[in-house]
């Protein structure tokens, strides 16, 4: 049911209590295969998250971030945040940014959250570890590719 104003909502906050209507775990929250089949049983498009919906929000990030990185965001020096980017899809599956949250909340509320939220910190360790501060420094910019899809 793509009309459901909450449906879609990956908030914690928001989900509490909706779980018996939405799936996912004890607070109504979703991993990308859940998503995955979600869509598939909404659209009978069998690649739809992965192939257009997951492309369509990762470009919709690096655009986002692209403009903070020109306006008055500063840098520090030796280190790095984490930010967390709240989308919404509307009826023909175009994502919509929401918000960005810096140091989104890592704690280990949902079943969910405890499985994954240690993969995210190790990945952003190894990332910054592996490849060091001066090569990720050194790194080209990163552009938003053009959409897949006319909007």
């Amino acid at each position: 049911d793509l009309s459901s104003r909450t449906r879609h909502l990956t908030n914690v906050c928001v989900n509490k209590g909706l779980q018996n209507q939405q799936g996912g775990d004890e607070d109504g929250v979703w991993c990308a295969e859940q998503m995955d089949e979600f869509l598939y049983r909404e659209t009978g498009d069998v690649g739809v998250w992965r192939e257009r919906v997951l492309p369509d929000v990762r470009r919709l990030a690096v655009k986002a971030l692209e403009c903070a990185r020109g306006g008055d965001m500063k840098g520090r020096t030796n280190s790095f945040e984490m930010y967390g980017i709240d989308v919404m899809l509307d009826a023909n599956l175009r994502p919509w940014l929401l918000e960005i949250n810096l140091s989104p909340d890592m704690r280990h509320t949902t079943k969910l959250k405890s499985l994954i939220g240690p993969k995210i910190i190790e990945s952003l360790l190894t990332l910054t570890l592996d490849l060091g501060f001066e090569t990720l420094r050194k790194a080209p910019v990163v552009r938003a590719p053009p959409p897949l899809h006319p909007s």
